[in-house]
């Protein structure tokens, strides 16, 4: 049975992660010039070899979406808070 995709609130849409494991989601920066938009690149890895990252919770702050990040070819729409973090 194939799990459907999930829209996630921002309207970017992901597919489940696997059930076996301990698989999670990073982010990497994307170098950006100036003052263009951020971007990101978006991946999965195992828990265990995931290697040194830094969490961020997502949810803390108001959870209005009104900031925009650039992942791949489509629109994250993120929290103020968030953007103000991947900023910097």
């Amino acid at each position: 049975m194939s799990n459907p995709s999930i829209p996630a609130a921002s309207g970017f849409n992901y597919s489940p992660l696997p059930q076996e494991g301990c698989t999670i989601r990073l982010i990497k920066l994307v170098p950006s010039v100036n003052h263009a938009p951020i971007c990101i690149q978006l991946f999965e890895r195992e828990l265990k070899s995931a290697g040194y990252f830094e969490a961020l919770s997502y949810t803390w702050g108001n959870n209005i979406l009104n900031e925009e990040v650039l992942c791949g070819d489509q629109i994250i729409h993120v929290s103020s808070m968030a953007d103000i973090f991947l900023m910097f």
